[in-house]
């Protein structure tokens, strides 16, 4: 699963079998253009997002450091909900 921030699917469950693929943007002059998104549907590869608009909604940036989600994606798989 290609995590991207602009993905319709939600990422409801981290499961142990699935490969989750953390993209990472370098340039800061690429931030706010949907980069990940389109090169993993070339790919044929399934995306999802984390659900931060329905967890956090008065959040502006949906954009996480590679360090937080690898976090929050294993706090998911040991049982806790997503951050409220």
């Amino acid at each position: 699963v290609y995590l991207s921030p602009d993905a319709k699917d939600l990422l409801e469950t981290v499961d142990a079998d699935t490969m989750y693929v953390i993209g990472g943007i370098v340039d800061l002059r690429a931030r706010g253009t949907a980069w990940s998104l389109p090169k993993a549907n070339a790919l044929g590869i399934k995306t999802a997002r984390l659900p931060i608009r329905e967890h956090l909604p008065r959040a502006t940036n949906q954009i996480l450091n590679i360090d937080t989600v690898l976090k929050l994606l294993l706090e998911k798989y040991a049982g806790k909900d997503w951050p409220a």
